[in-house]
């Protein structure tokens, strides 16, 4: 039991020793920094989509833009920090383009106003139970 203790020792500090490790542990301490201040700028950007939908009645566009490369770099930091990914993020790729995001953008619609010129009375039936 004992060479096993030894052995399994002599391996966790051979990977302590690795400098790879340690360069990864430096550059996940900088995207831990990386994504908090991308937080905080999300959170801005929120709060003025909420401002220009309220004042215009629609999103800004290029905020709308901004805010999914941000959601695709938040995403490739977090692929990045969970070890899913050794590729490493912005600054070492180019940074995200709105294009990249796996969502589709949404597109404003036009809100109706309800036709009221039907003046029958309206069936509210129940849907039928499924048994």
């Amino acid at each position: 039991m004992t060479d096993n203790t030894e052995k399994i020792t002599d391996e966790m500090v051979e990977n302590l020793k690795r400098p790879s490790a340690w360069l990864r542990v430096l550059f996940m301490a900088g995207f831990v920094v990386a994504l908090y201040i991308t937080g905080v700028i999300l959170m801005v950007l929120t709060l003025a989509q909420v401002i220009f939908s309220l004042l215009t009645g629609s999103a800004n566009n290029n905020l709308r833009g901004l805010g999914a490369s941000l959601s695709v770099y938040v995403n490739q930091i977090l692929v990045y920090l969970t070890y899913n990914s050794e590729i490493k993020p912005f600054p070492f790729l180019p940074f995200p383009s709105p294009a990249e995001s796996p969502v589709e953008p949404i597109e404003p619609v036009e809100e109706q106003e309800p036709d009221t010129s039907d003046t029958s009375a309206t069936d509210f039936t129940a849907p039928a139970k499924n048994e």
